[in-house]
């Protein structure tokens, strides 16, 4: 099949694609509203030798202030092509295509209905087409719609189907002065899904776009420099690039000379494909460049898993061993082989900045470097692209209006619009807080619990012991729940009761808070044991304990747990579990039925019989869409907290009689079985919805029995014969 490299002219005088030379770009860090500053910026950049030069074009407003940038810039006889940088307004893209010589944008970001922004798209191309402007698809990881991510997932792959729709469409109109990127801050995934989209050029379009790469929010200083040379090297080095930016925390010039080494280590056979085994350097700039065009490929690919820069030189003299140590270090990390320290994602700032972007992204990493290894921290300039490009982050450090600051836990703000002078001091108390968490997983679902100096609650936490698992800040808990003294959480005000449940001297009480929070008193005995206040959503909650904090810590978790679960196709249940023959048995019904007597039954007349949980098991559609059940650290008054699952093989239900008789439920009947013995709030729609998924899925995959039973030896086997039969 012959595959057509599509070349054309950027503004008439730029050839991109095909055998053209590889262009080197950079972005303006001013505000493109600040004329002056702006044009000074990009005279800097030009004299440099930048051939493209980008400038955030946010509203009509940047759109009028670059018309005037391009006109002195013209005046001035400096030539460069401009990029209009537009993230969400169509309006604003539309607008540029008659100013700007090229126009980034994400199509996906102008409108929430796909066929909006398709229609907007396609008046784009039409402008674009009228005044010779190229258009550039620019995606980057995290930033990605739920369209394609609930299909896709936030992958590599996910990125390249994204751009191929866009791409079909842009066919569809034959207009092929485009150019694409597929960017992220991760060299791993930002190589994989560039090798995924020219394949797929290749085999699906035969066609090649000419590509934009980069590593988006590299950093700065050597970490910024390595990564950049690490994930566009590789692709160069395979023939995969037309045009490159290396974006750096820094003066934006510095961008330049750091590109056009990458460039020149390729040309000069630094990539595995070629024969050099040692780095002859100039400086120790060129050094760390050429280093990690050579090895970073094969460490990023792992057909290697170190490498010796024994016979290296950095200005005629050997590298140092320390240097080459230093250096070691970086590159194991940035080819996410092996983190020796915590891990930064940073912006390079552009015109929507508006505080010291490079000051204070030194600083958070001078005072965060004794932090764990591996540890993913984003600097961001701006709300606008910063969440969502900070895909990968653990915590974020973004900024949100003139001097204040916004603090993010992965994707979720968890301070807002603080002061920058405080802001630095609360991300470091955030991460010191959350290093003193205890995380648990409970059929596969993590989540999180923070004690408060000075409480004791060992002896609470002691059935949870086999759930525990490591606390991986890549891995983020359904939910985290703060526990703190009965004083420290005060009761909010208009409070409407939702819910109030007695039952045998335990009692719970769910109120609603103005702010749509939700508010829950645990009683025992008419003593207050615990209040929690669980945010919408139930991800966050802090729970107050009084007496029985014991009783208040339970209850909390297990209401926490069955409400944050409920949209993710898993139910708790009011149950007991039999494992027997590699399946799991839950026998249903109200308190006082017989269902821990029942499964004493099994365990004394039904040879192979095991208890799983005796209370509150965990049933969960897996991904595979195998029904499982799970052990949980919930199990009433038999202490049974086993950490292990198996297939769900039948549910009965259990009613007291004098004889034993057993028949099968089907449709509405084993609908109706099931619904009272899993915990939840009916009454919020989307929890309601996420429990009749997954309730239909149970009734019409697993076989639903009823037991009119005696507490005997014939009701045990009665029911073992013929769940076991049903299950085979």
């Amino acid at each position: 099949m012959v595959v057509r490299d599509i070349s054309f002219s950027i503004a008439g005088r730029l050839p991109i694609g095909g055998d053209a030379p590889v262009i080197i770009q950079t972005m303006c860090n001013t505000s493109t509203d600040d004329i002056a500053a702006s044009v000074a910026q990009c005279r800097a950049m030009a004299a440099a030798g930048a051939g493209l030069i980008r400038l955030t074009t946010q509203g009509l407003k940047q759109v009028e202030s670059l018309r005037l940038i391009k006109q002195q810039l013209r005046a001035e006889g400096i030539l460069t092509p401009l990029v209009a940088d537009i993230h969400f307004l169509a309006d604003a893209a539309l607008a540029a295509a008659s100013v700007a010589d090229k126009v980034r944008i994400n199509p996906g970001n102008f409108a929430k209905q796909h066929e909006v922004a398709c229609t907007k798209f396609r008046e784009l191309i039409g402008l674009c087409r009228q005044y010779g402007t190229t258009i550039r698809i620019g995606l980057n990881h995290g930033s990605l719609g739920e369209r394609i991510t609930s299909r896709f997932g936030n992958t590599p792959l996910a990125m390249k189907e994204a751009v191929m729709e866009w791409l079909r469409m842009c066919i569809e109109e034959d207009f092929y002065q485009v150019v694409v990127s597929l960017k992220a801050s991760n060299p791993l995934v930002m190589v994989e899904a560039y090798r995924l989209l020219d394949k797929a050029m290749r085999e699906e379009l035969g066609c090649r776009f000419p590509l934009h790469l980069g590593v988006t929010e590299a950093g700065g200083g050597d970490e910024g420099r390595i990564k950049s040379a690490v994930g566009i090297g590789t692709l160069l080095a395979e023939g995969i690039g037309n045009t490159i930016r290396v974006s750096l925390t820094e003066d934006p010039v510095h961008e330049i000379p750091a590109g056009e080494q990458i460039v020149a280590a390729i040309d000069a056979g630094y990539t595995p494909q070629g024969r050099r085994t040692t780095v002859e350097a100039l400086d120790w700039n060129d050094f760390i460049i050429k280093a990690s065009c050579l090895w970073g490929p094969s460490l990023l690919d792992k057909n290697i898993d170190d490498f010796s820069l024994e016979g290296s030189t950095i200005g005629g003299k050997p590298v140092s061993a320390e240097a080459a140590a230093r250096f070691r270090d970086m590159l194991l990390q940035a080819c996410r082989r092996r983190f020796t320290a915590p891990e930064y994602i940073a912006c390079p700032g552009c015109g929507r900045t508006l505080y010291d972007l490079e000051s204070t992204f030194q600083e958070v990493k001078r005072r965060t470097a004794h932090l764990a290894p591996g540890i993913k921290i984003a600097v961001m300039g701006c709300v606008v692209n910063g969440p969502g490009e900070m895909a990968d982050a653990d915590y974020g450090y973004v900024g949100e209006g003139r001097g204040h600051v916004t603090l993010y836990r992965g994707k979720e703000p968890v301070v807002r619009y603080i002061p920058q002078e405080e802001a630095i001091d609360r991300l470091l108390a955030l991460i010191e807080a959350d290093q003193q968490e205890t995380t648990f997983c409970v059929a596969g679902h993590r989540f999180a619990i923070q004690l408060a100096e000075g409480l004791e609650l060992r002896d609470a936490l002691k059935p949870y012991a086999p759930f525990a698992v490591p606390t991986e800040l890549s891995k983020q808990p359904v939910f985290r729940l703060q526990v703190v003294p009965q004083d420290a959480l005060p009761q909010p005000d208009g409070l409407t009761e939702e819910f109030n449940q007695d039952d045998d001297g335990s009692q719970i009480q769910v109120c609603r808070a103005p702010d749509g929070s939700s508010w829950f008193a645990f009683s025992l005995w008419g003593k207050l044991s615990g209040a929690m206040l669980a945010r919408p959503g139930f991800d966050q909650a802090t729970l107050a304990v009084a007496t029985h904090p014991e009783f208040a810590l339970s209850n909390a978790l297990m209401v926490l747990y069955a409400l944050r679960t409920a949209s993710l196709q898993t139910a708790l249940f009011h149950a007991a579990v039999i494992g027997h023959g590699g399946r799991g048995y839950l026998f249903l019904g109200r308190s006082g039925t017989g269902k821990s007597t029942h499964a004493r039954l099994w365990l004394k007349h039904i040879p192979g019989s095991e208890l799983v949980n005796d209370d509150n098991p965990v049933v969960r559609v897996d991904a595979d869409g195998i029904i499982r059940v799970y052990g949980s650290p919930w199990s009433g008054k038999t202490p049974c907290y086993k950490n292990m699952s198996l297939p769900v093989g039948g549910f009965l239900q259990l009613a007291q009689a004098p004889y034993n008789k057993i028949r099968r439920l089907r449709g509405i009947e084993a609908y109706a079985v099931l619904v009272p013995s899993i915990s939840g709030k009916r009454w919020d729609r989307a929890i309601a919805d996420g429990l009749h998924w997954t309730e239909n899925a149970l009734v019409s995959r697993v076989p639903v029995w009823y037991l009119d039973c005696l507490p005997d030896e014939a009701a045990a086997r009665l029911s073992a014969e013929t769940l076991t039969a049903s299950a085979e």
